[in-house]
Order: C-alpha cells, then structure tokens, then sequence
C-alpha cells in the first residue's frame, strides 16, 4: 500500500476517513497510538493539522464530479460504517500491534483479501449465486470466515505471496509466522484477529460487489482493488451481473434437488405438502421412485463432497416414475433433469467411493499405455497387491505401502494416491507404525490391475509373471519400478519369490548373470519373517538405460553404474599414466621439492599423470609429503 501524501489534512491517507475531534485530542495531546476505525492502518501524527479541516463536500469536488456517483459512493462508505462498528475495538488491536512492523501488517491485508477473493470466486461458481446477494447473508460471511482462518494458521500458499510491497517473501512469511505463533498462544488475541477477519471480509465483499467499477475511490479501497484486479486478470466481472464469468458452468447437485423439488411440488395434490406449503423429502423420494431416505442421502453426500453428482441411471429413473405418475404435467421436471445431465459430465453409474475420493481415476490402470503407469504397475508388483475384502470374494480390497521411516518411501506412498486421486488423508501409517499406506475397496480398479498381472490373494509374490506392455520403454519403466520396491539400494539386482519372473526377466534382456537362491530371516514390520527367493544382477547396460528411460523413480535408488567396457578403459588408462611417468633419480629428486611447494593435484598437472599415480610413486620411494590441512594453514 502507498500512503496518498495528496489526500486531505486531518484524514487518513489511505482511505479518506475523516479524524473526529476525540481521535484529534489522542493524537496530539495524550501522545497515544491509535489507528484509523475505516482501514485500520495505524494514523501517523503527521495527519494531522489544526488549521485545516477535512470537509466531505471538498472531497466530493476532488474525487468526483458526477453526483448521482458520488451519492452512491458516499451511501456505500456509510454502509461500511456500519458494518464494521462490531470489529472497531478489535481493528485497532490488530492493526496497532507493535509485535508487527507496519509494511508486515499492510501486506498482510493484501492477501488475505486475495485468499477471501479466491474463495469468492469458487463460491459463485459453484452456488451460481450473485456476490452482491452473497454480501448481505450473515451465514455466508460466516461460511468465508470458518474457510479463512485455518489459512493463517497454516503456511499461505505462495502463490498469494507474488508481487508484495516493500517486502520480500521471505520476511512476510518469517513475521507470519510469529504471527501464527502469537495467535495459537493469545487466545484473547485469537479471538480479536477472527473479528479482524470478519472486518476484512466485508470490505472486500463490499469492493467486488459494490465497487468493482468505481473510479476516485479512496486509497485503501483502491489499493486493494487494483490488486485484485491485477492478480486476478484473466476472471472479469459483469457491470450488470457481478458474477464472475467462466465458459464452463456447473449446476450442483443439492440445487437440482432443490429446483427439481419446487418443479414437483406444483404438480402435486396440496394435502401432501408439508404444512401446506413444503413438499418433503421422504415425500419428494417416493415420488421419484425410491426409498425414503433417498434425498436424505443426497444431502448427506453433496456435505460431504460438494462435487457430488448423481448417475445416468438414476436420473432415467427418475424421468421415468414422474412420467407413469404424472404424464404430461411433468414434463418442466423432466427438462429441469436434462438439464442437469447437459451441464454436468454424468456417469452411467455413480460409485460409493466417490463420496471419500472424489477425483478418483478408476481407469488410471485399465491401458498401460505411458511410461508413469508402467512405473506404478512395476511398483505395485513389489510393495502393493490385491485381497479379497469379504469370505464370499464380491469386493476386492487395492493396498500399497512402503517403510514408513524413509522419506523417499513416504514421497512415492502419497505420489502415488495423489496419481490415482486418492485422497491424502486415507493414507495413514498400519496398526504397528512401520508402514505407511493406503487401501480402497473397489473392484474396477482391482480387476484392471489384475488383467495385467497383479494376482489376488497372498500367493502373489510366489506366482508373478513379467508383463509385456508393447514396447521397451513401457517394459523398462515396469522394470524401474518393480526394482525402486524390490531392488538392491546401490547394485543392480532384484529379488523375487518368484523364480519364473527373474527367469523371465534374464530372458527378455539377454542377462549373463545367474540367478542366486537365497534363504533368510527378515524383520518385516517388526516381525520375524523366515522366507526363500531369488536375486538377479540385471548388469550395469540395462540398469544405465532402465534409469536413463524414465526420470521420476525413487531418488534415493537412482544411481548410474560403471559398464564392464567403461571399466576396462578406465583400467587401461591407468596403466597409460602409469607408463607416463618414468622414474629416475632426478624425477624422485624434483619430487621431494615439489610436493613442499605445491599440491599434489598440481604436482599431477605438472606431470599430467592421475593424484594417484604421484601418492603411490611418494609412498615406494618414501619421500616426505607434508601433513593433512597444511597447505589450508599456508593459504591462510
């Protein structure tokens, strides 16, 4: 924010709020600090000036010429008033607080308005409800607060932080987080910086629904505006609507149902409404050909998930008892249901798990047809699996999990929900805390891992078989994969219960190396597990283009490995400088003056043999070379 050294005397230079007498007399004559009741920056002495009062109508002069706009104006700055005469103890708490440098607190207003505004946005779109509408329900305003606040008690995502004023990011987020501290341990203070919020809020909602194209507006209001403006480009909104204007346009599911009660309860006997007026839901749910509880259900599902949507199947259903009940009287019902179907990308059938994941992609396995699903379908092969969920075999459980003490691990365990959709909050650590995990019920997305190998049941590492997904590329990410799960941090080799799949493996790939058979005692989540199976080097050519192939393994796995022919040059370099350097009583004579006069990689240039060359010819004839750090000591 940038003060407005143009503005009147006796007002504050960022929004224009005229400083009554009493704010006057704490000014000047009891020394206090006090802020401004409009915007809530801190007033500075220099405000003021006795000899000249601001007047609203000399404002009116300077900011606008047009009255019919500056009586709207002036109508809207008095509504402000009033909003925020609850917050005006708390306002001045927060803003005055001397823990805070200013430039902190007058960035902090920035983007906070940023985040209210995001969620404004995500509000209309959803609701399709107007924000000048939005503005005048308490509950709303409340809605934004709750959604808000957990914000600053987290870290801000640092796409809010782009463009501050006079601070860079890092400091911003250091006093945030002194901020945050203070609120977690002030409950009192707590308690002023959500009615703070509260204040923020409305005068954002005031701007965008009110003020969007006002000109002449005061320093504070503009400020912030611009910068909505101006990191928000691209989103524009309507002089006539105020409604954010977006092509594609969603009609959620809990206003359907709404819509689609209204639209029946016309065509409906009175004697069914509830109280003469309501048709309800037990009543709306037998009509469209379920079960009771049917729309209780809905409800319950889009609070859970506000994306919830319903299925083809269903809505066919519903056309179809509205049809047999009431024939042509329910045919502005019928266009409301397709409607709903044209707006939203409906499925033919919609699945429980949806209301836990709503992003989830059931048919992320159904073709592995990129490099990332052969990845994953590698990685399951070796620390994920299939199980039946019942004794009767109808549901089929997906689980996946790595040690959970291993940070790499811990990455690719949420990489990979994040990748199917799942949400983060189901992956969790096992009943022991060695693992952690994740695991759904759902029997599309096991079938499709099944089709391409991943057995079901315990008997799975005994009895994999190595896939053939179409191409090198797919079949080497499936091999990186399954070796970040069961490969040999710093070697080459996989290991498997499964002697056909190794088998298998040194087949396809012309390996020379044998497997070994291997008998060992493991602890495996804190138990002793006694087990057999078989290693295989895959060799340093194939591990080389298996990593080369495919770039976001496990990174803690990701090495490359010296070639059979690389390390046979490497030797046959060596014995070249060897050769090199011919040793004679003059070169050992040199020696013994060089080594004290420079460093032994610069007795190697001199020479151009390798540092080792020198130390091994120093250590044979036993000439003196000076002591650790020493030459460390001498540059000093």
């Amino acid at each position: 924010m940038i003060e407005n050294s143009k503005n009147p005397s006796n007002c504050c230079k960022f929004c224009g709020w005229e400083f009554p007498q009493d704010i006057v007399h704490q000014i000047l004559e009891l020394k206090e600090l006090v802020v401004c009741e409009f915007c809530g920056i801190e007033i500075n002495i220099s405000s003021i000036n006795l000899q000249e009062r601001f007047s609203n109508k000399k404002f009116a002069e300077i900011s606008n010429t047009d009255t019919d706009t500056e009586k709207k104006k002036n109508s809207i700055f008095k509504n402000i008033k009033k909003l925020i005469q609850p917050e005006k103890f708390s306002i001045s708490v927060i803003s005055g607080d001397e823990d805070f440098p200013k430039i902190f607190k007058e960035n902090l207003i920035i983007v906070i308005s940023r985040l209210i505004y995001s969620f404004i946005q995500g509000w209309e779109l959803e609701n399709n409800v107007s924000v000048s509408r939005v503005c005048r329900e308490k509950h709303i305003l409340i809605y934004f607060l709750v959604r808000i606040n957990p914000i600053l008690e987290k870290r801000v995502h640092s796409k809010f932080l782009n463009n501050l004023f006079k601070i860079n990011r890092e400091d911003f987020e250091y006093w945030l987080k002194l901020l945050q501290k203070k609120l977690a341990k002030d409950q009192d203070y707590h308690t002023h910086f959500k009615l703070y919020l509260t204040w923020l809020i409305k005068i954002v909602f005031k701007l965008v629904s009110d003020m969007w194209d006002m000109k002449n507006l005061p320093k504070f209001h503009s400020t912030i505006l611009k910068d909505l403006k101006t990191y928000f480009r691209g989103q524009k909104f309507s002089k006539n609507k105020k409604t954010v204007q977006n092509e594609k346009f969603i009609y959620p599911t809990i206003k359907f149902i709404e819509d689609l009660r209204k639209e029946v309860q016309k065509i409906i006997p009175k004697k069914e409404l509830l109280y003469g007026r309501r048709l309800s839901e037990i009543n709306l749910s037998i009509h469209l050909g379920q079960k009771e509880n049917h729309i209780y259900q809905i409800k319950k599902n889009c609070k859970r998930n506000p994306k919830f949507l319903l299925d083809l199947n269903l809505l066919r259903e519903y056309k179809h008892f509205l049809t047999s009940k009431f024939y042509v009287k329910s045919n502005k019902a019928k266009i409301l249901i397709k409607r709903y179907e044209n707006l939203n990308n409906l499925k033919k059938e919609y699945k429980q798990i949806y209301n836990y994941h709503p992003n989830i992609k059931l048919d992320y396995f159904k073709d592995i047809d990129i490099k990332p699903k052969a990845y994953w379908l590698g990685f399951i092969y070796a620390d994920g699996g299939l199980s039946y969920q019942t004794e009767d075999r109808k549901f089929i459980r997906f689980y996946f999990g790595l040690d959970i003490k291993d940070k790499d691990s811990r990455d690719m365990v949420y990489l990979l929900a994040s990748t199917l959709g799942i949400e983060e909050k189901y992956v969790k650590p096992d009943s022991r805390g060695n693992m952690l995990r994740f695991m759904i019920t759902n029997n599309t997305i096991a079938m499709h891992l099944n089709n391409h190998g991943v057995i079901i049941g315990k008997k799975k590492s005994k009895n994999i078989e190595f896939p053939e997904l179409g191409s090198r590329e797919l079949n080497l990410a499936f091999l990186l994969g399954y070796y970040d799960g069961d490969g040999t941090e710093g070697a080459t080799v996989v290991s498997s219960g499964s002697k056909k799949f190794l088998e298998q493996i040194k087949e396809k790939y012309v390996i020379d190396y044998d497997l070994r058979y291997r008998k060992s005692e493991s602890i495996i989540n804190g138990r002793k597990v006694k087990g057999e199976g078989w290693d295989l080097a895959l060799g340093a050519n194939l591990f080389n283009e298996m990593i080369r192939n495919y770039q976001f393994s496990m990174a803690r796995k990701r090495k490359i490995f010296e070639t059979p022919e690389e390390k046979s040059e490497r030797m046959r370099q060596t014995c070249v400088n060897r050769a090199k350097l011919k040793i004679t009583d003059d070169l050992l004579e040199d020696l013994k003056k060089l080594v004290w006069e420079m460093p032994l990689y610069k007795v190697a240039e001199k020479y151009k043999i390798s540092n080792s060359r020198i130390t091994e010819v120093c250590k044979k004839y036993k000439i003196a070379k000076p002591p650790i750090g020493y030459w460390k000591k001498k540059h000093k």
